[in-house]
């Protein structure tokens, strides 16, 4: 998106942006304060981290909010 709006193609910016805001309102929905821990999970699936773990006082997300992810990763085009 950058590289777009860096060459002045506005117009694809804004179509990366609307591709990948689904993704980001999965990762910051309520509670906010799990993102983290959200982020290392779509991470993982990316093939970036090895693991997920989270420090005290945060916890692991559950098995439904990884297909969340999992489904907002394929929507925005990151995964097959």
């Amino acid at each position: 998106m950058l590289k777009a709006v860096q060459r002045g193609d506005f117009n694809e910016a804004r179509e990366i942006g609307c591709r990948l805001q689904p993704l980001a309102d999965v990762i910051f929905a309520p509670p906010v304060t799990d993102y983290r821990a959200r982020t290392k999970e779509a991470l993982k699936m990316l093939g970036i981290l090895d693991n997920t773990t989270v420090r005290p006082p945060l916890l692991p997300i559950d098995e439904n909010e990884r297909e969340v992810i999992q489904h907002a990763l394929q929507a925005a085009g990151l995964l097959p």
